[in-house]
């Protein structure tokens, strides 16, 4: 072997060493940053089971809510009369419950035309909605209207609430005397979710 080879075969060799430094440094730089990043995530794994998952309001001040009752007195006395007619004919009785809960868009409308469907109705609700017990499929709707519903406005919430529940195919009551033949009313919803 001559001269210039023996240099050549030792540049080489000092080359590959000098990649084969290169890749371990590399490879312990990675390491380094792996093993920053796991002790990193264990200490936020840490803080957060350290930290309540509520954080509870200290005083009652900042917020001006207060309980109240879900149903007026009127609304109570109803419930009391057809809540164990609902009982013998298996139907569930839900109070207040947003249209927008139990009552959907048709697919195939823009989105500007769903919001605005969806807008008429997202604040609107249902004094009583009657549903199958076994899966909460809503049936009917029990509106009792008392004197609070002569006023314009309310004439027109509930001819709205007429026009969506129709669409929708579902049956709408209304009650003006809490005597009428409630039995009755329900022995029809009761036939017609067979």
């Amino acid at each position: 072997m001559g001269f210039l080879e023996k240099i050549f075969i030792k540049r080489e060799s000092t080359v590959n060493e000098s990649e084969q430094i290169k890749q371990q440094i590399k490879s312990e730089i990675k390491n380094e940053i792996k093993d920053e990043i796991r002790q990193e995530l264990v200490i936020e794994q840490k803080k957060s089971t350290d930290e309540p998952k509520h954080k509870e309001i200290e005083k009652s001040e900042e917020f001006p809510y207060i309980r109240k009752l879900l149903l007026s007195s009127y609304e109570y006395k109803f419930y009391k009369i057809i809540k164990p007619i609902a009982d013998k004919y298996n139907l569930h009785i839900l109070s207040k419950v947003r249209l927008i809960d139990f009552v959907g868009v048709k697919r195939g409308l823009k989105g500007n035309e769903a919001f605005g469907f969806i807008s008429k109705i997202k604040q609107k609700h249902v004094d009583f909605l009657i549903c199958n017990p076994d899966n909460l499929y809503p049936l009917a709707v029990i509106e009792l209207d008392d004197s609070t519903h002569q006023s314009l406005k309310s004439q027109e919430n509930d001819k709205l609430k007429n026009q969506v529940l129709n669409s929708a195919g579902i049956k709408i009551y209304r009650i003006t005397n809490i005597d009428e033949d409630l039995e009755k009313i329900f022995r029809e919803i009761k036939s017609s979710a067979i």
